[in-house]
C-alpha cells in the first residue's frame, strides 16, 4: 500500500501533461478564494520612475481562462452606484509574455490604475480578510484549551 502511494506521489505535477477542463468548466471565484489566491500568487509593487502602484498575478498560460474569471470578478469590485471610479476605463489587463518563463508561458492580470487599487482594490482585502478573521474567532480557531 505504502508503495501505492509512493507512485501516485512521484507522478503527481511533474509527469501529468494534460492540464486540460473540460469544456463546460465554469470557474467560481469567491471572496475568500480569491483572498487566498491573491496572497499566495500576487504582488503590489511600486515603479520607481513613475513612483505608480502596480497589482499583479501572474500564472503558467495553461491557467488564462482562471486568469479571465478572477478578470471578470476584479472589474465587479466597489460600489456600482459611485460614479468615483470610472470602470469605463479601467485597465485591468490580461497579459501574455512572448517570453518563456520556465518552459511555460506566463499570464499575468496588471492594473496600475490607483483609484481602483485604494478605492476597490484594498478595500475588498481588507473586508475578505476581516472576514475570514471573524469567521475564525467565531469558530473557536484562535482559542487554545
Amino acid at each position: 500500500m505504502v508503495q501505492q502511494l509512493e507512485e501516485i506521489k512521484s507522478g503527481i505535477n511533474s509527469k501529468r501533461t494534460d492540464y486540460k477542463l473540460p469544456a463546460n468548466h465554469e470557474y467560481r471565484i469567491t471572496n475568500y478564494w480569491l483572498l487566498g489566491f491573491i496572497e499566495a500568487e500576487s504582488s503590489f509593487c511600486i515603479k520607481s520612475k513613475e513612483l505608480s502602484l502596480i497589482f499583479n498575478i501572474s500564472q503558467s498560460f495553461v491557467d488564462s481562462e482562471l486568469l479571465k474569471a478572477i478578470q471578470a470578478f476584479l472589474l465587479e469590485l466597489g460600489d456600482p452606484g459611485s460614479n468615483k471610479l470610472d470602470k469605463a476605463n479601467l485597465d485591468v489587463r490580461l497579459v501574455t509574455s512572448k517570453e518563456e518563463y520556465g518552459n511555460k508561458q506566463l499570464c499575468q492580470i496588471i492594473v496600475n490604475r490607483h483609484d481602483f487599487i485604494r478605492e476597490a482594490l484594498i478595500p475588498f482585502l481588507n473586508s475578505a480578510l476581516r472576514d475570514e478573521l471573524t469567521n475564525k474567532e467565531e469558530k473557536g480557531f484562535w482559542r487554545l484549551n
